[in-house]
């Protein structure tokens, strides 16, 4: 198992390598005409530093292969299921590792277990409360 990790980070990184090779942006349709959206978080956490959404939203689209200038095309009320489905919308399409992939960076971070709060309602919002609270 433990030898299967490394694998597993190799190609993840390849993956997001080519992503971010063969398209400027695999941001899906939705999110491409999107505004910056750091009032919506600032507005929603008003306690929370620039910073530290800023960072939350890294780990966000690190994992799921965005481009880092992307972050804050994604607002806390967008369902990560939604997000995930814009990415992948036929089933059948082997995926990136996006979900086991920020799992593993909450449960490191923050000490968070992602597979006991993902429900296909979770919006990025929610999370970073999570995120939030486990730092208090």
């Amino acid at each position: 198992m433990a030898r299967m990790q490394p694998v597993a980070a190799r190609l993840r990184s390849m993956l997001q390598s080519l992503r971010s090779f063969r398209f400027a942006s695999a941001l899906p349709q939705r999110y491409l005409g999107r505004h910056c959206t750091g009032r919506q978080w600032r507005s929603a956490f008003p306690d929370a530093t620039k910073a530290d959404i800023r960072q939350f939203l890294l780990g966000f689209v690190t994992a799921f292969g965005f481009l880092d200038d992307e972050k804050l095309k994604f607002g806390p009320g967008d369902p990560l299921r939604q997000i995930y489905r814009d990415l992948y919308p036929s089933r059948c399409m082997p995926d990136g590792l996006e979900f086991e992939t920020l799992a593993a960076d909450l449960r490191t971070k923050h000490g968070i277990a992602l597979g006991d709060l993902l429900s296909d309602t979770l919006t990025l919002g929610e999370l970073f409360g999570h995120v939030q609270r486990s730092r208090a």
